[in-house]
């Protein structure tokens, strides 16, 4: 649509709208920007589920169900499991050692092998069974 002789739009500077015909070409990398966005906002969404998961032990239920591998094997670290998660390493340990004596997981040398997966999952359901924590009320 022209106005007084100027094309309206938000490509109004351009002639023919090339930018439009470079996204239809499968190698452009406008179409691998827009992958990659969309890949970066499903991590971030994924990120925000595991941050409102509840508990750690929710959450790490979560993040090793999501991360493993057809075999149920996860190849991370605990140092990079806390990073994720915000928390100190030691946080992560005491929780994946008591995940490990309930026999849902097995620790390794930088990977975790998932036992129950069916176990993890039920962790995930009984967090969010469970009101939300309230902030102590302090009278003031």
């Amino acid at each position: 649509m022209e106005q007084n002789g100027a094309k309206a739009g938000p490509f109004a500077n351009e002639p023919d709208a090339p930018a439009f015909g470079s996204i239809q070409t499968p190698d452009s990398p406008l179409v691998s920007w827009f992958v990659s966005m969309a890949e970066r906002m499903a991590g971030l969404q994924n990120r925000l589920i595991d941050l409102l998961a509840g508990g750690i032990e929710a959450q790490l239920a979560s993040i090793l169900l999501r991360e493993a591998d057809d075999s149920g094997r996860v190849q991370t670290t605990q140092g990079t499991l806390a990073s994720m998660l915000g928390v100190q390493r030691s946080s992560v340990q005491r929780v994946l050692k008591h995940l490990e004596t309930a026999q849902l997981i097995e620790l390794h040398y930088r990977h975790i092998d998932l036992i129950d997966r069916g176990g993890l999952v039920s962790l995930l359901e009984d967090s969010e069974a469970k009101p939300p924590a309230r902030a102590p009320h302090s009278p003031g």
